[in-house]
């Protein structure tokens, strides 16, 4: 059986070949941008993308006739939230708007003000609102974090905090107790982070100085452009399971105490 996976992102499109034991027989990708305009509007030509995709179909299936192959199954992932409006003949009626552009800033803190929210975190952005200001204020808690790729929420010693992960190290975000109060931010003890892009490393952070925010870098491995990263035990010794995206790779790593 052929099972063949489109994988639409935002940079590229790559088109997977894989028998039943997900081997992969053939591989194709193209590359291309979304167009970025002033400092908010990103958008991409969805016709980019039937291009792209009619060209993977076309290399792939003259790959299976000239090797015997036959395509049984497809699949489709796609990027985020990126939005192509259409007419009911499903033609595009104007360039897909991408999940990096930030025009509904100003709409969402209408809602949310509406529905009387104090705390909004617009994802990927790392932009922290609080809504006891003004509706059109946006506070901004932390500059200079790069490469943000990763938020999450959770309960630590029954206070609600936020996560935030950037190129500069993992932030603990503490909300105040009052509209007057200030949000307090903190260095976390450690973290694995992967990059994707540059140099495609699998770094673990090491936050040295809590208050200063300051923190070092371990290199664990290089050029493999993690997409996600699990670490979990077994038997009292500690791994590390990353998805090597860019190099189609499933590592496991042993930490050696």
């Amino acid at each position: 059986m052929g099972i063949l996976v489109f994988d639409v992102g935002t940079s590229s499109m790559r088109g997977v070949l894989m028998n039943e034991q997900a081997d992969i027989l053939c591989q194709f990708q193209e590359k291309y941008h979304p167009d970025f305009h002033l400092s908010i509007y990103v958008t991409q030509n969805p016709e980019i993308w039937r291009s792209v995709l009619y060209d993977i179909a076309k290399n792939i299936q003259i790959w299976c006739e000239e090797h015997g192959h036959k395509v049984e199954m497809i699949s489709l992932t796609a990027q985020r939230t990126s939005m192509i409006p259409v007419d009911r003949d499903g033609n595009a009626l104007c360039d897909a708007v991408m999940w990096q552009d930030k025009r509904t800033s100003v709409d969402i803190l209408r809602m949310a003000e509406n529905l009387q929210c104090k705390v909004v975190v617009p994802i990927h952005w790392d932009v922290w609102t609080n809504f006891q200001a003004d509706c059109d204020e946006i506070k901004v808690l932390k500059e200079g974090l790069l490469k943000n790729h990763g938020y999450c929420k959770a309960e630590v010693d029954g206070v609600l905090r936020s996560y935030v992960a950037a190129n500069e190290g993992v932030f603990e975000c503490t909300p105040p107790e009052s509209a007057e109060g200030t949000w307090e931010i903190n260095g976390v003890n450690g973290v694995l982070i992967g990059h994707r892009k540059g140099e495609r490393n699998l770094l673990f952070f090491r936050c040295t100085d809590a208050e200063k925010l300051t923190f070092t870098a371990d290199l664990l491995d290089s050029d493999v452009g993690p997409a996600n990263v699990l670490h979990y035990t077994n038997n009292g010794e500690d791994y590390i399971l990353s998805a090597n995206r860019e190099i189609d790779e499933i590592a496991l790593y042993k930490v050696e105490k």
